[in-house]
């Protein structure tokens, strides 16, 4: 991760020495992570308090643009996404992880806690209007609505096993966003935890 923080600041620092007549816009792609977990639906003007490397690797860089940015001859954005699903996922993300963990288990423990799923189609489509608009100030891409984790494995049963299955009851921490501003700059329709879970295997 800190290879990542390097790179791509790096990136920027090339672009920008390179004096690209053409290039008016980069925009990062940071992550929810940033933030830590919170109990309340976090707003983009939260204090970012990473408690993971991948989090603090993606504070580093977006630290390092807002300290540099009226440096650049380009506008710089940032993009914070949370977390995506989509058509044949890898391992490591939890729609895929989960789909394999209750194929092979009837308990499931860990996931008492709120997320907010948003499917691969509309974050693209969030980062192509943010790029349109060249839009600056650090913004949540989130679906806007927190749901229990135990809930998106019961979609995940229901959808690909239809098994019984039980949960821990042991509470998480959580982590969901707030996405007035995507939806203020014209982002209005998400598609919803069913049909982000049954795109998977599509």
């Amino acid at each position: 991760n800190l290879v990542n923080v390097k790179s791509t600041i790096n990136i920027i620092k090339y672009i920008n020495k390179k004096k690209m007549k053409n290039f008016k816009y980069f925009l990062f792609i940071s992550s929810s992570h940033v933030y830590g977990n919170s109990s309340k639906k976090i707003k983009e003007n939260k204090k970012t308090t990473p408690i993971n490397i991948y989090g603090l690797s993606k504070k580093k860089v977006e630290d390092f643009i807002f300290k540099n940015r009226n440096k650049y001859k380009f506008k710089i954005g940032v993009a914070r996404v949370f977390n995506s699903t989509g058509p044949k996922q890898k391992m490591g993300n939890f729609v895929p992880d989960m789909i394999k963990k209750i194929k092979k288990n009837n308990f499931i423990d860990n996931v008492n806690q709120y997320r907010d799923f948003i499917h691969i189609d509309d974050v693209m489509d969030s980062l192509v209007l943010l790029i349109k608009k060249r839009f600056c100030k650090p913004i949540n891409i989130s679906s806007g609505k927190k749901i229990n984790l135990i809930q998106v494995c019961k979609i995940i049963n229901q959808t690909y096993f239809k098994k019984k299955i039980t949960f821990g009851k042991t509470r998480g921490s959580d982590l969901y966003g707030d996405n007035k501003l995507l939806k203020s700059i014209g982002k209005i329709k998400f598609k919803n935890i069913n049909q982000i879970i049954k795109s998977f295997k599509n």
